[in-house]
């Protein structure tokens, strides 16, 4: 993490990922992972679950307004 002006960046890595396959799909995880913690670090609930729940397993069932 590191101070961006008067908020925080953070930036997930990862290394090692045995294939590209796995790498993908860790991938298509963390947009809706750091959403939610977005979500519940500001307003103290995480989103509704039609939210965030996954269509076809790649993209979001709804978009951020």
């Amino acid at each position: 993490m590191e101070s961006v002006q008067d908020s925080v960046k953070l930036t997930v890595s990862h290394t090692n990922v045995p294939t590209r396959e796995m790498l993908d799909g860790i991938a298509q995880g963390w947009p809706t992972l750091l959403a939610n913690l977005k979500s519940y670090l500001e307003t103290g609930t995480t989103l509704p679950s039609e939210v965030w729940q996954m269509q076809n397993g790649t993209e979001l069932a709804a978009t951020e307004s």
